[in-house]
């Protein structure tokens, strides 16, 4: 089917280009003429081993599915529909492959996939597979049953999501066909294969044949894929101990298996995040670059020429365009600003043509804007009442006696709500208790002492400030995929203003959390102050990265 005339209408959508055909039929990339406009992965649901009706009843009777299932780890924008009565499964996909493809090139190049990152794929389908079961439709549990390499979305930035629920019921009725026994057979539960019926934990025997392969380098054989285990330990596969029992209590019996895919996900958390692993989308992104580099470059090629297209409503744009940087209006007067107001820079072009000191100007600029946020969102939940209480304590005057230093406020950056980022192996801990204030005078009343002389003013608390920046490296497949934006970091120095510990408020995909946090590791700061002396003190870094 490679000489079909493309572009072609297809339903809601413009078929581009032919990718490949495989057991649940041929695979297409496509452009939506309709309503929200992007790139999808399209696959018609059509050949001669597939049962049409059985998989049209199972899109009348699942074709919401999707519309329940919100994750980070399941594809967004899946259509599952037929056009002119020809069923097809679409999702989003502004780039990159499904890990069939994956695997495949990897045999071809004689790279096997590093050991993390075969772990993460399958922690992050796990984790879809668990958002699912958890999610009730009509009052009942949501569980797969075909999860198959053709299924897992691998992005070139090392984006892992999982598509294709409630298509097992169109499908395993072909299950016993020649090709369908050879390509999807090794991946399903022998429960599935022997009476098509998904048990709660057919999904796991799925999870541990993907993992399987993508250590051995071929998928178990659905016959004895506890034999197939022990023949590649004993030849020699590098499966270590841990991971060979979490194979065997996915690939065993059903009573035998983990009970559920969150079971599953527990364990595998397990081992990549304590044990000698450094998971991360970016690792895997690099990964992938280095197996894809020439296929990315020519499907990137071949994108922009096809979203340059004369579409039904307009052409599609490959990425927004850049917003304008617009510079913000001036702070309002703070008493006692954490830092002071820099002159007005604003980032013009990449961030990597700015020199150190530009950096540092364009770093505290955006300081001041976080400041000028914080502070606007603590006036807008604080009731006017209290603001005008407030007002007026403040227009008293100080009584003219010493007193003891008011416990330090948190940090601005106390107050920052930020998404949870993705995993960065940082060390956190709480900020310092602050200090009692000293115990009151008990002993009996003295005599008058001498007047005093004047009071100097309440003791004023001074943020960290930036002294010295390492500009941080920009990742260079980042640069070239023309991604950008804001990483938000808090940080702890110490009384002698070294960073003490980092944490991300808010990362950025492409490797830019990672190198924020690196580069933020060999800053100097002047130290924040109590009462004039040096203490440890938080701040907040917004990292700015301008493709």
């Amino acid at each position: 089917m490679t000489d079909e005339p493309l572009p072609r209408r297809f339903g809601p959508y413009l078929l581009t280009a032919y990718l490949h055909e495989d057991a649940l039929g041929r695979v297409y990339r496509a452009l939506r003429v309709t309503g929200e406009k992007g790139f999808a992965r399209l696959r018609i649901l059509e050949g001669p081993e597939i049962s049409e009706d059985a998989v049209l009843d199972a899109i009348e009777e699942n074709g919401e599915i999707h519309t329940f299932l919100k994750n980070t780890a399941i594809s967004r924008g899946v259509v599952l529909d037929s056009a002119d009565g020809i069923p097809y499964l679409a999702w989003s996909e502004d780039n990159g492959r499904t890990l069939d493809a994956v695997l495949e090139k990897s045999r071809t190049e004689r790279q096997a996939i590093p050991y993390e990152h075969a772990l993460l794929i399958v922690e992050k389908v796990a984790t879809a597979l668990d958002h699912a079961y958890n999610t009730t439709i009509e009052g009942e549990r949501t569980l797969h049953g075909l999860v198959w390499p053709g299924f897992v979305s691998l992005s070139d930035d090392g984006e892992i999501r999982l598509t294709g629920f409630g298509l097992a019921g169109g499908f395993l009725p072909s299950v016993g066909r020649p090709r369908f026994a050879r390509e999807i057979a090794p991946y399903l539960a022998p429960e599935e294969r022997a009476r098509t019926r998904i048990e709660k934990n057919s999904d796991v025997y799925s999870l541990g044949a993907l993992l399987f392969e993508m250590l051995v380098g071929k998928a178990p054989s659905p016959s004895d894929p506890a034999g197939d285990l022990r023949t590649a330990l004993r030849e020699g596969a590098p499966i270590a101990p841990e991971v060979s029992a979490v194979l065997r209590l996915c690939l065993g019996p059903t009573e035998a298996r983990f009970q559920s895919s969150r079971e599953l996900r527990r364990e595998l958390g397990k081992l990549l995040f304590s044990g000698p692993y450094s998971p991360s989308t970016f690792n895997l992104a690099f990964f992938l670059n280095g197996l894809f580099s020439p296929e990315m470059e020519a499907e990137g090629k071949a994108r922009a020429a096809e979203a340059a297209l004369d579409l039904p409503g307009g052409s599609v744009s490959p990425a927004p365009a850049p917003r304008p940087k617009v510079a913000l209006p001036p702070a309002p007067v703070r008493s006692t600003p954490a830092f002071p107001a820099p002159a007005p820079v604003i980032v013009s072009g990449p961030t990597t043509r700015l020199t150190d000191a530009e950096f540092k100007d364009e770093v505290a600029r955006r300081v001041s804007q976080e400041l000028r946020k914080l502070d606007q969102e603590m006036r807008r939940r604080t009731p006017p009442d209290a603001l005008n209480a407030a007002a007026a304590l403040k227009a008293r005057p100080l009584p003219p006696v010493a007193t003891a230093p008011a416990r330090p406020e948190p940090a601005a950056a106390a107050s920052v709500e930020a998404p949870t980022p993705s995993p960065v192996r940082v060390a956190v801990a709480p900020p310092p208790e602050p200090t009692p204030p000293p115990e009151s005078e008990t002993s009996a009343p003295a005599a008058p002492a001498p007047a005093a002389p004047a009071a100097a003013g309440p003791v004023v608390e001074v943020a960290p400030k930036i002294s010295r920046v390492i500009k941080p490296q920009y990742p260079q497949m980042a640069l070239r995929a023309h991604i950008g934006g804001i990483v938000l970091l808090r940080v702890l120095v110490s009384e002698t203003g070294e960073p003490v510990e980092v944490q991300v408020l808010k990362g950025a995909a492409g490797g830019l959390t990672e190198s924020a946090v690196a580069a933020v590791r060999g800053w100097r700061f002047q130290p924040a102050t109590r009462g004039g002396s040096p203490v440890r003190g938080w701040t907040t870094i917004p990292i700015p990265f301008e493709p």
